[in-house]
């Protein structure tokens, strides 16, 4: 979270950024000069959580960054994008197509059977 905190130059390099929650919070706080505090008792309320990622990223959308995935633990990914849904993930400096911020939510698929634990830690 440091080039957030040292420079503004980050605007100029950075498109693609991929924060946990709290993460996404210190970069907001960071570049708004707020001091955003994470909602108490948040815990597992997936709607919750997930709002609370729309309203500290969007605002960031509009500082150079066009895609953030916000990782959630044990509740998945978010994605909050500015790309066009028809559009790759561009590299370099293609060119852009940029639309309005859209959130795509990707839960944590359910696992199968467990048939065997031995190697799980490896």
């Amino acid at each position: 979270m440091r080039p957030f905190q040292a420079s503004p130059m980050w605007r100029s390099a950075l498109a693609y950024a991929s924060p946990n929650l709290n993460e996404l919070r210190v970069m907001h706080n960071a570049v708004f000069g707020t001091d955003f505090q994470l909602s108490e008792g948040l815990g597992d309320n997936l709607e919750g959580i997930l709002n609370e990622c729309l309203a500290l990223g969007i605002p960031l959308l509009d500082h150079s960054l066009h895609t953030l995935v916000v990782t959630l633990g044990p509740h998945g990914a978010l994605l909050i994008t500015k790309l066009c849904s028809e559009s790759y993930f561009p590299t370099g400096q293609d060119s852009i197509p940029m639309g309005k911020p859209r959130a795509m939510y990707y839960p944590v698929p359910k696992p199968g059977k467990i048939v065997s634990v031995s190697g799980a830690g490896d």
